[in-house]
Order: C-alpha cells, then structure tokens, then sequence
C-alpha cells in the first residue's frame, strides 16, 4: 500500500479538495516523505494563483513534473482519516526525535533536559488538536451540495438498510451514524446484526465484524445463512437440502471470485480477539484495525463486553467510556458502527420504548445517532423493530420476518396497538424467565424471623 503521504496527494489530485486539507490544518510539515511533500508544496503554489481560480492540477500535469507520480487512492478511507494519519505520522516522527535529543542531554543535565522535552511534548501534542469550528457561509456551501445531490436522486450514502421504511426514513446509513441495536436476551438482535452485516456484504461493501459472544466461524455460518437465503438450523446441523447444499457451495465460489476480482475490496473481515491480550480489546485497538483494513462499516455484537480504557469504575461508567470512545472514532474515521447492546428489566415493564432501557448506561442512548429495540414476537415467526430514539428521523416501528436466516425481510409496519402487544408479551416473557417471587418471599420471610430470633436472645442476654 502506497504512503499516507502519497494517498493524500491522490486524494486532492481526484477530487480537488484542497481547501478541505488546509480548513483541516495540513501543512507542508505535515508531509514526511520527500516525495509527498514536494508534490503538495506543487499543489498549494497552483492552487494559489490568480489565473488557476482555485483549481488543483490533473494527473497527468503532475505527472509531468513528477515523474513517479502514480494515483494511489483508496476511496474507502475519507479525507478527515487521511488528514489524522499523515498529522499522526508526523507526530510519531517529531516525538522519535525529542526523545533521542532528549536522553542525549539526560546526562549533561537532567533537570534541563526533562524540561526542555516536557515543552516539546506539548507542543506536539497541540498538533493533534484541531479546530472544528465552521462559519454560517462554509455550512451553507455544504447544505446546498447535499440538497442538490438529493434533489437529483444522488443519495448522501452508498451504505443501504435491508428494509425500505428505515432507508426511506435516512437516505441510507451515514458516515457518522453510531447504531445501537438493544434487547433481552434471546430477542434475536445478534442475528438482526448478521442480516445487516450480510446485507452491506451483498451491497459489495467491505464489512468489519467484531464479538466477544461467539467464534469466528460461527458468525460467518450465520451471515453465509443470511447471503444464501439458508435455514440457520439446517446449516448448523448439517441437514440441508441437495439444492439448498448447491446454494452453499455456489456462494462459496462466489465469495471466493468477489475478494480476487475486488483485492479484497468486497469481503468480510472477522475480528478474533486471540491478537488482543486480556483488556486490550478496548476502541483503540478497534480503530487500529479499521486504519488497517479500511471498512465501509463495522458491526459490534455485544459492544458492553468490550474492555474500557483505564481502570477502575463501576460497569457503567466503563460502559459509557467505551460509548464515547465508539462515538468519537465513528466522527474520527468516517467509518459507520452498528453494535449491539442488553436491555435492561426495566424495558419490559415500559408501554414504548424508551432510552433508558439500555442497559449499564444511559450514555449509549445519548451517544448513538439511531437506537432501535429488538423485540422477538415468539407467538410469530415475526421480529419488531421500534425506533426507541433518533436525532434525525422518524420512524415509530415496524415487523420483520424473523426465520433465522433465510427470511428477514420487512413485512409491515406496526400500529400503536401492536406495539403495545409485542412489549407486553416481551414483559411476560421476562416474567417467566425470571424464578417466582412467590418462591423468594418465604425464604425472606424465614430470614427476617430468623434475624428477630437472634435479636430478641442478644436482648435477653
């Protein structure tokens, strides 16, 4: 893979978004190789002349001035994340250099020395810091391209829903969406996750997938099942159907065919934690592997079960450190994040659906652009999914097939009265899974007579 340095250079050779680069704060220091910097010093002295009107040369001129250069740009990575990494790289290299200054000096004068390095290491921490803040006139510029692209039936992203009314509702997921998918459990949301995950797959996106909750193997049966249209127990227990056996062993072919055709472009990346010591699968080992892979969107099972940066806490605050870490990487590299998270008990005794129902914090509700709770119908073969809060749309509920894997497509949309149904019914199906109140209150009763037993003989003594 080419240099940061040199993606970079592509990127505003494609696209022309120079002005985007320097609004981000990417200057010719920022550019490690000679090569790059050389070519991005080229850029901004075109750019910059009066006759050029704010143009970038094609590539072709550039190639006329440098001979080596070659389009290296990787579509799957946004501008915003080519900024941070060539600012990252230049960092890195600055910091090398203090530190080897630094302990050369140690020895001269330490008290000097770990001072002068503790002024250069803020100073290059400020680098990484920078500022967001956008004028009315810039806005506006932006709101009128995407209207337009809108109004000509360009939509803002090329990452689809599986079902109509969620992708009437957003125009697509977005670059900056941070989905949560919330339940009880056995309420099927891991495998409304699968059928996302499958589906972006099947749009020739390149999916990320991360769990703590289950193998590797076995979250590519249950997505294969989704792709194929298989029964998942069929497939689990080896009983498929000759043609239903064709139809694996097709996609399997196919599969193979799409990573070769694509150079792995159109795949899907299943994340073990065997490379992630005990504790360190946290959101900076996450956003590692997505700076390494560049997906068009990651899937989470089981975000909670992630581990949270720093120690100590209840769970949470750890739940809602790894939150808005999530929340902040999704802003940081453009990269879309669909993740699951438990319900807590207090979502079956609610009429609608409600934010607080996720469980261990209150903060994932606040943090995700889109919640929707998963509700298993099991007098149906049916799935609910009502909208518990949305920053941008509105969308109450609707009622998915839910016949693992081969059907989850959208069937209808739900009135008020079925909603209220499918939450009562997930209420009494807590209830029954929860052991009888009536079976603890002798045993309370038992304890606190047994308690004033001991009291009164303490009083007697």
């Amino acid at each position: 893979m080419a240099h940061v340095d040199m993606q970079l250079v592509s990127r505003i050779v494609r696209t022309g978004e120079i002005d985007k680069v320097l609004e981000w704060g990417i200057t010719t220091d920022d550019l490690q190789t000679t090569e790059g910097n050389g070519m991005f010093q080229y850029l901004k002295a075109y750019h910059a002349l009066p006759e050029t009107r704010g143009a970038v040369p094609g590539p072709n001129a550039i190639k006329s001035h440098f001979g080596t250069f070659e389009l290296c740009d990787d579509p799957s990575m946004t501008l915003e994340a080519l900024c941070a990494e060539v600012r990252k790289n230049r960092m890195a290299k600055e910091a090398e250099k203090v530190m080897r200054e630094g302990y050369e000096d140690l020895y001269r004068d330490p008290v000097v020395a770990i001072a002068t390095m503790q002024r250069q290491m803020e100073k290059l921490s400020s680098l990484g810091l920078r500022m967001h803040d956008e004028t009315f006139s810039s806005a506006m510029d932006k709101l009128i391209d995407r209207y337009d692209n809108m109004e000509n039936g360009i939509g803002l992203s090329d990452l689809t829903w599986p079902w109509e009314p969620f992708q009437d509702a957003t125009a697509g997921i977005q670059e900056d969406d941070y989905i949560v998918l919330y339940g009880r459990p056995k309420s099927m949301k891991s495998f409304v996750l699968s059928k996302m995950a499958a589906h972006s797959y099947e749009e020739g996106k390149k999916v990320m997938v991360y769990t703590k909750e289950m193998p590797t193997w076995q979250i590519f049966r249950r997505i294969a099942a989704c792709v194929a249209r298989l029964p998942y127990d069929e497939l689990r227990l080896g009983k498929l159907k000759p043609e239903q056996k064709r139809a694996l062993l097709y996609l399997h072919q196919e599969v193979k065919e799409q990573a070769k055709m694509t150079d792995g472009q159109h795949n899907i990346i299943t994340l073990s934690g065997k490379d992630a010591p005990a504790g360190t699968d946290n959101i900076s080992w996450l956003r590692s592997k997505i700076l390494k892979h560049r997906p068009n969107i990651v899937y989470i099972d089981g975000l909670y079960l992630m581990s949270a940066e720093g120690k100590g806490g209840k769970d949470h605050e750890k739940v809602a450190s790894i939150s808005r870490a999530c929340r902040q990487m999704v802003l940081d590299t453009g990269v879309p994040v669909v993740a699951t998270m438990q319900a807590n008990r207090q979502a079956a005794k609610h009429e609608k659906a409600e934010l607080d129902e996720i469980a261990f914090s209150d903060a994932i509700g606040q943090d995700a652009t889109c919640a929707i709770r998963v509700i298993n119908e099991k007098d149906a073969p049916t799935i609910g999914l009502i909208v518990g809060g949305s920053r941008e749309f509105h969308l109450h509920a609707v009622r998915i097939w839910g016949i693992p894997c081969s059907n989850f497509s959208y069937k209808e949309a739900m009135s008020e009265k079925e909603i209220k149904k499918a939450e009562q019914n997930d209420a009494k199906t807590e209830e029954k899974e929860t052991p009888a109140t009536q079976v603890r209150k002798p045993i309370t009763e038992k304890n606190q007579q047994a308690t004033k037993a001991v009291q009164d003989a303490i009083k007697r003594i």
